[in-house]
């Protein structure tokens, strides 16, 4: 099994303009492998770059630590839950200004943090 360049191919498609067929025809996948893998990590044509790029990488990087976080709340003191809070609103915020500059239409993930009593009213 060959190992296939998934990052190139995302640059090519989001940057060049190439299609999910000519992107299986130059790496000998087929339109359908491609739109795959492009459908599962949302691949999106004129994509930020540089900062921006920067960016939605962080954020993902903060969907992922707080998905964690928010499994192993249960042990935390009231100070802890009220610095996860503030983090959370942040990546919301951060997330809310990557979709508006997003002009494509399609879903993105999303995260949803249930918070109960005290937590719920220090993210306010």
């Amino acid at each position: 099994m060959k190992r296939i360049p998934w990052a190139e191919l995302r640059s090519r498609y989001e940057n060049g303009g190439e299609t999910y067929r000519s992107l299986g025809e130059a790496y000998g996948l087929s339109e359908d492998c491609v739109g795959r893998r492009a459908r599962a990590e949302g691949w999106r044509r004129g994509r930020k770059n540089g900062m921006e790029e920067c960016l939605a990488q962080v954020v993902g990087a903060l969907r992922t630590a707080a998905q964690q976080a928010t499994q192993q709340a249960e042990g935390m003191s009231p100070k802890e839950l009220k610095e996860m809070t503030g983090v959370l609103r942040e990546l919301m915020q951060l997330q809310q200004m990557l979709q508006s500059e997003d002009k494509s239409g399609a879903e993105s993930d999303t995260v949803q943090v249930v918070l109960e009593g005290e937590a719920e009213a220090w993210s306010r």
